[in-house]
C-alpha cells in the first residue's frame, strides 16, 4: 500500500506535506486524543488528524484497511469524566467517575447500534462498525 497522508487519507507518495490538502506529516496529536496513526480494531482502521471534538468525544479522519477506504472514527471520551496522556491509545477514568463513565459507555454504545439498524434511511450516514478498545468506544 503506498504511503497515505494521515491528514485526508490520500496517497501522497511519502511527501512531507500532502501535495492534497497540506497536512505536515511530522505533526502530532495533542492529548487527549489518539495519536496520528494509531491503528483501532486488530489492524482494521488507522487514526488520522482530528476532524472535530464536543464535550462527547471526538471525530477522526480515519483509513478502513479491509475496504480500502477513508472513514470517520467517532471516538467516545466524554470531557472531565476522562482523558489521555499525550502519545497514548489508553484512556484514562477520573477517580470516582468509573460507574458513570461505564454507564454513558453503554449508552453510546447502544445508541449507535440502534442509528446502524436505520441504515437504509437515506438521511442517515452508514455506520460499519461499533467497538470498544483502549478503554473508550468508536
Amino acid at each position: 500500500m503506498a504511503q497515505l497522508c494521515l491528514g485526508c487519507m490520500r496517497e501522497n507518495n511519502g511527501e512531507q506535506i500532502c501535495p492534497h490538502c497540506g497536512f505536515d506529516r511530522a505533526s502530532e496529536q495533542p492529548a487527549p486524543f489518539l495519536p496520528l496513526g494509531t491503528i483501532l480494531q486488530e489492524q482494521r482502521y488507522l487514526v488520522g488528524k482530528k476532524i472535530d471534538n464536543n464535550a462527547e468525544g471526538a471525530r477522526y479522519i480515519g483509513y478502513d484497511n479491509f475496504m480500502h477506504s477513508p472513514v470517520v472514527i467517532h471516538e467516545f471520551m466524554p470531557a472531565g469524566i476522562c482523558g489521555r496522556a499525550k502519545g497514548k491509545t489508553n484512556v484514562v477514568i477520573r477517580g470516582g467517575y468509573e460507574e458513570k463513565y461505564k454507564a454513558l459507555t453503554e449508552d453510546f454504545l447502544e445508541y449507535y447500534r440502534t442509528v446502524a439498524r436505520m441504515r437504509e434511511l437515506s438521511a442517515i450516514a452508514p455506520i460499519y462498525d461499533i467497538f470498544s478498545e483502549n478503554g473508550a468506544a468508536y
